[in-house]
């Protein structure tokens, strides 16, 4: 994984996890500052804007997103943070499939997704699901409108299905969605003396379109890396239908805070002793702060834009004599 190398701001700087140097902190010899009983406790989180990249080695294919968090503890290694997703992109550019469209399209109305996270009992709720239903409901007219077809009913189905039933929704949404796999991991509380413990990581594996447990070993670093952050890893294993997978996650945590500042993990496909990379998360953390985005007006500014360009585009079809099949295969 350390050929990787994290990104660090929007220059996207690298540096590889055996540059390390001795950071000045709380004490003189660079080591890491523990709580009571080796203890990573979990403070309030400012506005984080993440950059997410996902690779897919084995097909050459990659997805690219923005997420902003912020959040506050409500009690110890208990938070309360809200996400918000936007800015894709699809093997580097621009999404434009109609089926990556209304893929983003609906992912946007589950959107901002607000949690509470305990890390004492690794739960995780989901808060304002009422909030989602809403905009949802907002969305589904005009989707039926632009899209409508097989593919958006099956979208359909599978959305209110799950919103219908707080426990599936929970488990769709947090466990299948690799960012959340990791951004929610529980990386505090008590270690031993050698600052490791047994833990394990829900990861979805793709093949299956559904996560596996890896169970294995987490760990931090003594020393404070290059940047003044902590580094701390987890490697697990699964195996499902007799093949094993493997796990390996690296993350880079603010001294202070100790916050998430980057995440890399790589899964494996295992076979015959080689190890064979299915998967590559990469992400990082672009800046400290950023202004509130108005993701509602932004919306209605999109939605106001398409409606205009549809009504361009209907007059031109009225001339040329074509619909909207013709133009979904591009003829």
């Amino acid at each position: 994984m350390s050929n990787l190398g994290f990104y660090i701001d929007d220059s996207e700087k690298q540096f590889l996890k055996s540059e390390k140097k001795e950071v000045l902190a709380s004490t003189q010899s660079g080591k890491v500052h523990w709580g009571a009983k080796n203890s990573l406790y979990l403070q309030d989180l400012p506005l984080r804007v993440y950059r997410v990249l996902i690779k897919y080695p084995l097909s050459s294919s990659q997805v690219n997103y923005e997420i902003t968090a912020q959040g506050r503890g409500t009690a110890q290694n208990i938070t309360r943070i809200r996400f918000q997703k936007d800015r894709f992109f699809v093997n580097g550019h621009s999404p434009d499939r109609v089926a990556d469209e209304l893929a983003i399209l609906t992912t946007r109305a589950l959107y901002p997704l607000e949690l509470n996270i305990d890390y004492n009992t690794r739960k995780q709720k989901i808060i304002n699901r009422e909030e989602i239903q809403n905009n949802w409901n907002k969305l589904v007219p005009y989707l039926e409108r632009e899209y409508g077809g097989a593919l958006l009913e099956l979208y359909k189905h599978t959305i209110e299905e799950q919103l219908a039933d707080d426990r599936l929704f929970r488990k769709s949404l947090l466990s299948n969605d690799l960012f959340f796999s990791l951004y929610c991991h529980s990386l505090y509380g008590e270690y031993s003396s050698e600052l490791d413990k047994e833990s394990s990581l829900w990861f979805n594996i793709g093949e299956y379109n559904r996560p596996l447990l890896f169970k294995g070993k987490q760990w931090v670093e003594k020393e404070y890396n290059q940047v003044g952050g902590v580094f701390l890893h987890f490697h697990g294993q699964a195996i499902s239908a007799g093949v094993r997978y493997e796990l390996e996650v690296e993350y880079n945590l603010e001294k202070q805070r100790f916050t998430i500042k980057d995440i890399l993990a790589t899964l494996f496909r295992v076979k015959e002793g080689h190890k064979e990379p299915l998967t590559e998360v990469s992400i990082w953390q672009q800046r400290g702060k950023e202004p509130v985005i108005d993701y509602e007006k932004q919306y209605e500014e999109e939605r106001k834009k398409l409606d205009e360009d549809e009504v361009v585009y209907q007059k031109y079809l009225k001339n040329k004599g074509k619909g909207w099949f013709d133009r979904l295969f591009g003829f």
